[in-house]
């Protein structure tokens, strides 16, 4: 599956369209904008004269007006004229009945020749079910698979639909590509699918928002306005998500990607008050067990009790739909059981819309929010559009978020600043097609940011953000991770919480050669920052090969993962390895040194033998021959035991590990400091 994304990519990056022209950069905007008349139909005639723009509450110049029919493609774009994508979240069989059903009432309507519709599904993965068609059978056979519970079956079609992007591009950049309309669909989707891969790995509380986000920001190139229907039971979005809830409507308004919430819940009076039980229920569950972890790292679920009890007071699961529809431009279809009404508008949104384009109020990018309005001066009509856009710099690494501007700007000082301490370490474990799967462990004392308190309400708040950055040797960002930290808590907690660390845990996936590694993090409150930098070498793992050597500092219980969940190369079924960051071993209390190392045998070709070796300062101290267990179901070898370390006096020491099967051979080394 990820084979043929990978071909995507790469010519995904040799054949760049034209950016989409909604960027200060260019020096214009270009607003998608419906128009229409009482009757709810749109008005295709409108002079200049009669438009008026405002940006951030100042009016400004509009250069054009231009009214394009839906269906057809802009002025001097490849067709498709217009993408619709229907994007299904989790749903119980009722839903799952009304989505069904929303779809059916959709397709009743002439939705335009050059239309074109795709259909996804998101879940522990974003899953293309249908590639952009005008097909509507196939576009049926999408929803029904889709639609329903087959999350297990869903890795086919997907695999099926990144190998046609693959083919179709690779066709073009051998020149054998003939229909240009096919090559902007496989664009299109490429990107959405790389842009899924990417925020997937950033992705924070299971939110659907970072997948969302990723098939409206893969239409950004695409000509016209797109819409995005989310089918859902509702869309929650803690305080811990709102910046990206913002960034993610500001995204979509840049990439003229209209949302369209469809909550499948059908009228229900009880559903608000159920799901606010529902999550009193939770935070009441885990507030009996809300201290931090004993030594080290503390649980986000544990360490914003305050903020979840605040948030299950005023749960509701359908106002975050209704906003993300209403600032992008669509509309949210709520309480209803009759989805006929809600298509019929929804088909008319289709029928048209006009492109205006005007010159912004500034050119620099501040990571501010900057609203726009369109008025029409023609009596009888109304205007539908996006409320705006943040000013942050495009980015192929993924969308800049506004909290990720100062940090940004921390990096490129030519003194960086090391107000607190970070510690942090990279490994390397298993080949993807697009590189080595890379996890990133960064940790940073709690105690080091500033803490608010509130007496009356016995809370505690901090506030920190976190970016991590892999740049190849030219200085171009191959990953960019980051995550945003408003912490709130009981107060009694606090002394407890301030005696451990904030642990940063992300996987990467980074193409064989070397990098450097930077990471900063910023107390919002006060200012403070530091910055970490370090080399990453990612070597190239083809054929027999091994992880890099983990030196284990603790384990620790884990809950089980869901059902098709990422891989976690650092956990079991039921225990997770907290790794060394390079901290100092005691003699005095360690007298056996726990490593874990993961080895990736060739098939067929017989046992493999693992030799591990000593030495300090290039000098020999010890060797060991291990006999490897055999291969799990996927064909890996774990391989975690305790090493005697008596033998080996204070000082820095390295751990080279061999790995022999036939005639083929791998190593990775690691070191490490005693102190007695």
């Amino acid at each position: 599956m990820r084979n043929a994304l990978a071909v995507a990519a790469g010519v995904l990056l040799l054949v760049p369209r034209a950016a989409a022209a909604d960027v200060p950069e260019a020096g214009r905007i270009v607003l998608d904008v419906l128009v229409k008349d009482k009757k709810d139909v749109a008005v295709p005639d409108l002079k200049p004269a009669e438009v008026e723009v405002s940006e951030s509450g100042s009016k400004r110049p509009v250069e054009s007006v231009r009214f394009v029919k839906g269906g057809e493609a802009p002025e001097g774009a490849p067709s498709p004229g217009s993408l619709v994508s229907l994007v299904f979240g989790g749903l119980d069989a009722n839903q799952q009945k009304r989505a069904r059903q929303a779809v059916e009432e959709l397709l009743k309507h002439d939705l335009g020749a050059g239309t074109e519709i795709a259909v996804f599904r998101i879940g522990l993965q974003l899953w293309t079910v249908q590639p952009f068609t005008s097909d509507l059978g196939l576009v049926r056979q999408a929803v029904a698979k889709a639609a329903s519970d087959m999350d297990q079956a869903l890795g086919e079609p997907d695999a099926a639909a990144r190998k046609q992007v693959a083919e179709t591009l690779g066709q073009l950049a051998t020149g054998k590509a003939k229909d240009p309309a096919a090559v902007s669909r496989a664009e299109v989707l490429g990107r959405i699918v790389r842009q899924g891969d990417r925020l997937l790995r950033q992705q924070q509380e299971g939110s659907a928002l970072y997948l969302l986000m990723a098939v409206a920001k893969g239409q950004a190139t695409a000509p016209g306005r797109k819409a995005v229907l989310y089918f859902t039971g509702g869309l929650s979005v803690s305080s811990l998500l709102g910046d990206f809830f913002k960034s993610t409507i500001s995204e979509a308004n840049r990439a003229h990607v209209a949302f369209y919430g469809i909550d499948a819940s059908g009228l229900a009076m009880d559903s608000e008050a159920h799901a606010a039980r529902d999550a009193v229920d939770e935070v009441r569950k885990d507030s009996m067990n809300a201290n931090p972890l004993a030594g080290g790292g503390t649980t986000r679920d544990k360490a914003q009790l305050g903020e979840r009890m605040e948030a299950s007071a005023r749960a509701n699961w359908k106002q975050p739909l209704k906003e993300l529809s209403e600032s992008t431009g669509g509309f949210a279809v709520l309480d209803v059981n009759d989805y006929r009404k809600p298509m019929e508008r929804l088909a008319g949104d289709l029928s048209g819309f006009y492109e205006i384009t005007y010159t912004p109020g500034s050119a620099s990018w501040d990571g501010a929010f900057r609203s726009t309005e369109v008025r029409v001066s023609r009596g009888g009509t109304k205007v539908q559009q996006g409320n705006g856009y943040i000013a942050t710099p495009p980015d192929e690494a993924g969308p800049i978020l506004a909290y990720e501007m100062p940090l940004l700007d921390a990096l490129k000082a030519a003194e960086p600043r090391k107000d607190f301490k970070i510690a942090a370490g990279t490994f390397a474990f298993a080949t993807a097609a697009e590189g080595r799967e890379v996890t990133l462990v960064a940790e940073l004392p709690i105690s080091s940011f500033k803490v608010t308190t509130d007496p009356k309400a016995k809370l505690y708040r901090l506030h920190f953000a976190l970016l991590a950055l892999v740049k190849d040797e030219e200085g171009k960002t191959a990953e960019r991770v980051s995550q945003d930290y408003p912490f709130e808590g009981p107060l009694d907690k606090l002394p407890q919480l301030q005696q451990g660390n904030v642990v940063f845990k992300r996987k990467l996936v980074v193409p064989p050669g070397r990098y450097t590694l930077e990471l900063v993090a910023q107390d919002r409150e006060s200012a403070a920052t530091s910055v970490y930098r370090a080399p990453l070498a990612v070597a190239a793992a083809q054929g027999l090969a091994v992880s890099s050597v983990v030196v284990v500092r603790r384990m620790e219980p884990a809950p089980p993962l869901p059902a098709g969940a990422p891989e976690d190369p650092l956990r079991g079924e039921a225990m997770r390895i907290v790794p060394s960051l390079d901290d100092p071993i005691s003699k005095a209390t360690t007298a056996r040194l726990p490593v874990y190392v993961v080895v990736y045998p060739l098939a067929g070709a017989g046992a493999p033998q693992m030799t591990l070796e000593f030495s300090a300062d290039g000098r020999a101290e010890g060797r060991n021959t291990v006999v490897l267990p055999a291969p799990d179901a996927d064909g890996r070898i774990r391989f975690l035991a305790p090493i005697p370390i008596d033998r080996y006096g204070p000082g820095r020491h390295e751990l080279k590990v061999t790995v022999r099967q036939g005639a083929s051979q791998a190593e990775e080394r690691v070191a490490f400091t005693l102190q007695p």
